[in-house]
């Protein structure tokens, strides 16, 4: 009997993978096309870890085609991925970088007050460890007033680049506590909240 075995390299008609940029929450999904006699062995790696059908992870291969899927993506899920293709007559691969995007950490502390006087006072801080994948727009300045046993309410607003705001028109004689939220196009982050109250006087 004669068997007319062909071997063909792996490649990715399709051109392989693409760049993703998808909010927190979403799936990463890619579809491949895929060819190659005998047909290849599939692998994934993410930032030079290799990545393991487990958990949110999801991964399938048939002729022509492989899968994989990431439910619920996480901002940790952001990184160059990599498909690797393998047969006996040879490999290929494809990169691409995925982003996923959300709201950014809150400032960093300490949150510093400052030039306390008769209305207001001067506050800084740090910028957050993670921007949420996404340029910061603002910061959110909001003051509590103790006497009032009130909500927090913005007393001001700065630009993104900005880690310090001169905050005016608050009660003289008044205790507020101060905090401070980062925003992006995803949303505001949790606050930086001062330790304490500050007088205005």
């Amino acid at each position: 009997m004669y068997f007319n075995f062909s071997l063909v390299a792996p490649e990715f008609p399709g051109g392989g993978i693409k760049d993703l940029r998808l909010k927190v929450g979403e799936t990463i999904k890619y579809d491949v096309a895929i060819t190659g006699e005998p047909l290849p062995e599939v692998s994934w790696v993410v930032d030079g870890r290799p990545l393991k059908p487990v958990g949110r992870v999801k991964m399938s291969t048939e002729r022509g085609k492989t899968k994989l899927k990431i439910e619920n993506a996480e901002r940790s899920d952001s990184g160059t991925f990599v498909i690797i293709l393998k047969n006996a007559s040879g490999m290929a691969d494809s990169t691409a970088r995925v982003t996923v995007v959300g709201r950014p950490t809150p400032p960093k502390g300490p949150l510093d007050i400052t030039d306390v006087h008769a209305d207001g006072a001067t506050l800084s801080w740090n910028p957050p460890e993670d921007d949420g994948g996404d340029p910061l727009t603002g910061y959110v300045i909001e003051a509590q007033d103790m006497d009032n046993k009130g909500k927090y309410v913005e007393v001001a607003r700065v630009d993104g680049k900005t880690t310090e705001a001169k905050v005016k028109g608050l009660r003289n004689k008044g205790n507020y506590k101060f905090r401070v939220k980062a925003v992006n196009n995803e949303g505001e982050s949790e606050p930086l909240t001062a330790d304490q109250y500050t007088l205005i006087k």
